[in-house]
């Protein structure tokens, strides 16, 4: 009884429009699959969804690598410096998502400062092209995408019992080897569920390749933007969003099929 408010504004929120996008694909205005079909047999869109995956996973892998080392280091350092290094983390989110993005225009444009540094220094002799292209798009999805990770990966390894690795330590494993016998394979889950995240929320952004990308970069997002608002057919549109949306969805099944949505959920995870 005290759930059924919570769950009245669940379905009105969530399910009622889910299924209103669902039926925009089908009826136009009779039943029909023509437009799931001519998403199947245009190339145009599987290359475009081909991109997007492609520029998630790179994504992805760059906010893998850039965050796992700050992750563990917010995991080892002192209680007080941990607090000074998570807010810096969490420094990006009191920002608008749009200032962010204007300001990697202002920094990686031919005119930016990326470009005056490095032909000041003499390193390039002629600006790089490092905007309105997939280039750019990953440096700005990565830089919005990186504190997810880190929590992702933080909330994991937090749970890690450090005791392991003295005791691999007193069995004769230097620091490198306990690392990688004992820690790593112990935060395997927390880069699962991180790399999760980030490459579903990588795959439905769109602020940013349509200001990084200026147009030249279409991604899945910016195509049902482009269908919705200047073709204004809904009809493939809401058929496209719904073939996002089952790809998410089937992303996280493979993930909770393997390791448990628990991890996602960030469960405590304690040795």
């Amino acid at each position: 009884m005290y759930l059924l408010p919570a769950g009245l504004l669940f379905v009105l929120l969530y399910v009622y429009p889910l299924v209103l996008l669902l039926l925009t694909s089908l009826f136009d205005p009779a039943f029909t699959l023509r437009h799931y079909e001519y998403v199947v047999a245009r190339p145009v869109y599987l290359r475009i969804l081909f991109l997007t995956f492609r520029v998630a996973a790179t994504v992805t892998l760059v906010s893998l690598l850039l965050g796992y080392p700050v992750a563990y280091l917010l995991t080892t350092a002192p209680a007080r410096r941990t607090r000074l290094l998570m807010a810096l983390v969490l420094l990006p989110f009191w920002i608008s998502v749009l200032v962010r993005n204007y300001a990697w225009v202002a920094l990686l444009s031919r005119t930016g400062v990326v470009n005056r540094a490095l032909l000041a220094t003499g390193i390039i002799s002629e600006p790089l092209v490092l905007m309105f292209n997939p280039t750019g798009v990953m440096i700005g999805l990565a830089y919005i995408l990186i504190p997810f990770m880190i929590f992702a990966l933080y909330s994991v390894m937090s749970g890690i019992d450090r005791d392991l690795l003295r005791a691999a330590a007193s069995l004769g494993a230097t620091p490198w080897q306990g690392f990688l016998r004992v820690f790593l394979p112990l935060s395997l889950p927390g880069v699962a569920a991180g790399s999760l995240l980030v490459f579903i929320m990588g795959i439905g952004s769109f602020i940013t390749p349509a200001l990084l990308g200026g147009g030249r970069v279409p991604m899945i997002a910016t195509l049902i933007e482009s269908q919705v608002r200047e073709v204004l057919n809904w009809g493939l549109g809401s058929a496209i969003a719904v073939v996002l949306l089952v790809t998410t969805l089937g992303l996280y099944a493979v993930y909770s099929r393997v390791l448990g949505a628990e991890h996602l959920l960030g469960s405590d995870n304690r040795v």
